[in-house]
């Protein structure tokens, strides 16, 4: 009777640890499958909201020494996750960019900025590196950045600042 009734406890306790390791595996593998689905919707089809399809009225100066160079108008577009220049595209042939933003600061409710950086090469092997900064407020959204151009051997040949405004979108016809 008492190994009976001690058998009974144990079984007792045994299927209480099974039953709370079966519900531990199940919430588990909830947990990691809803996870990794919310992943891979949120990396894969997460498109930027903050540059993406933005294209920017810039002005585009070389800085060289003592030199003064004129500005050069140009626009800036960030489009497909990538940045475009169509003035570096065309004079010094630099492929699109691959952009990534690096900080976002959203501190003031009706004022953020942003910060970001890419990197691509010409058919010379030079380096070009942008790295710039977006403000965005209820009146003007804005942006200053640097493009470095280094040669293969990372030597700095040239560098532009940047500055410029949202261009604004065409309104349509009626």
């Amino acid at each position: 009777m008492i190994v009976n009734n001690i058998n009974t406890k144990k079984e007792s306790i045994m299927n209480k640890i099974i039953k709370v390791l079966t519900l531990s595996l199940v919430v588990f593998y909830f947990l990691t499958t809803s996870l990794n689905s919310f992943a891979q919707t949120k990396s894969g089809s997460k498109k930027d909201k903050l540059l993406g399809n933005k294209t920017y009225t810039i002005e585009i100066k070389e800085k060289a020494g003592k030199k003064s160079y004129d500005p050069i108008p140009d626009e800036l577009s960030f489009k497909s996750d990538k940045i475009k220049s169509k003035f570096l595209a065309l004079e010094y042939k630099f492929q699109d960019a691959p952009y990534t933003i690096v900080d976002l600061d959203t501190t003031k409710a009706e004022e953020k900025s942003f910060t970001f950086e890419a990197e691509s090469k010409n058919d010379k092997e030079e380096i070009i590196k942008w790295e710039g900064t977006v403000y965005v407020t209820p009146e003007e959204n804005t942006i200053e950045a640097t493009a470095v151009v280094v040669d293969k051997k990372g030597k700095k040949k040239r560098e532009f600042s940047i500055t410029g405004n949202l261009k604004e979108k065409k309104k349509g016809k009626k």
